[in-house]
């Protein structure tokens, strides 16, 4: 297998090689999703983790460049998703997070006041919420102010001012964070934004909300989603009522505005389906993917797509002389459709994540179907 991967990678030229990947992937995926015939994925797929597991290290830094080495680091290296999650009082972020992560934040905290500190909220997956105090609230108090200074846009000049965010990362302990300590933390990976779209809003509130909608996009470039909340609600009014609620959200949102009922699930798929979209590449996706529920899981051939373009953009971003990087990215790529229908689907939700467990099934699945080895057909040429 490695005599051969090297066969395609040195004596090819980095386009056709690029053409040939694509080829095969739609080739690949086209035979998976049309017909019963898996055998060869599961039989390539046992050929390629023995590969990839006998004898190699995973490890890597810049003085051991293999591409071996470098294609196991990224595959099993990317970071857990970092969001923070901002709404306003009362809007369901909790239902929402529930909903599409399996607990609550206050179920992963033990706490469900959110009212004056941003908290942080780590699940067993390892993807972070930070939970932060309601916007559009009183301003007396001016709790949106901690909000805004934790996310690094202006406070609001008529409210109460802060110059420490009140942080609570463990359950008994509340620390105050400074500006300094707050540039040298993680940049998060994305936002939510969660707003009720069944309520009225005022003038004021209009405006106020789209000026905090567009200083989070200078700020965020794009990292952003805005969960229109409840809207099972406005699903009891008359088209036309409906309708004109939604207008006036998504004029103050950009028509960015995405409903979704916590309750029914609706609008759920497409809000996960831009969750993965708007992910920085140091995100792994097989990590956002293990974080969801299982009814909220991309099902395979949206998560083989999901990848795989994070992937194949990454290789139109790489320089002529990164060679390896591009035998790394070419060989991940291999991997990654062969990891995914090398097993039932079943088996991939559960072990999604896990690579190496992945691998290992899929080595059982094809012992147990195929007794007799044999060389997959033309999926080479």
């Amino acid at each position: 297998m490695r005599a051969l991967l090297s066969r395609l990678i040195n004596k090819e030229s980095f386009t056709n090689l690029y053409m040939k990947v694509l080829k095969n992937i739609q080739a690949l995926l086209k035979v998976l999703t049309e017909s019963d015939i898996v055998n060869d994925a599961v039989t390539l797929s046992q050929y390629i983790w023995n590969h990839f597991t006998k004898d190699y290290d995973s490890s890597y830094s810049d003085n051991n460049p293999d591409v071996i080495a470098k294609t196991l680091h990224r595959m099993n290296n990317g970071s857990a998703p970092r969001i923070a999650l901002v709404g306003m009082t009362s809007a369901g972020k909790s239902s929402l997070i529930n909903a599409l992560f399996g607990q609550s934040i206050a179920e992963v905290r033990r706490t469900a006041d959110t009212t004056s500190c941003v908290i942080k909220a780590e699940f067993p997956s390892g993807l972070i919420i930070y939970d932060t105090p309601g916007i559009g609230g009183n301003e007396e108090f001016g709790y949106e102010n901690i909000t805004r200074l934790f996310l690094g846009i202006s406070q609001e000049e008529d409210a109460k001012e802060f110059e420490f965010v009140p942080f609570q990362e463990t359950l008994n302990e509340i620390v105050e964070l400074s500006t300094e300590q707050l540039r040298q933390s993680p940049i998060l990976d994305a936002v939510i934004l969660v707003i009720n779209i069944s309520r009225t809003l005022n003038k004021y509130e209009k405006k106020a909300f789209k000026s905090f909608f567009f200083e989070l996009k200078d700020r965020y470039h794009g990292r952003i989603i805005v969960a229109g909340t409840h809207i099972d609600e406005l699903n009891k009014l008359t088209n036309q009522e409906k309708l004109e609620q939604l207008e006036s959200y998504n004029r103050i949102f950009d028509n960015k505005i995405i409903p979704i009922s916590s309750i029914s699930g609706e609008g759920l798929a497409e809000m996960v389906i831009n969750l993965f979209r708007i992910m920085p590449h140091k995100v792994s996706p097989a990590k956002l993917q293990e974080s969801l529920t299982n009814i909220r899981k991309l099902n395979r051939l949206q998560f083989v797509i999901a990848e795989s373009s994070n992937l194949l953009a990454e290789i139109i971003l790489l320089r002529g002389d990164q060679e390896d990087d591009i035998k790394a990215s070419y060989l991940w790529l291999f991997a990654l459709i062969c990891k995914q229908y090398s097993v039932d689907e079943e088996t991939w939700l559960k072990c999604n994540g896990d690579a190496f467990k992945i691998g290992d099934k899929a080595k059982q699945k094809g012992t147990e179907l195929r007794k007799i080895p044999y060389t997959p057909k033309k999926f080479f040429t």
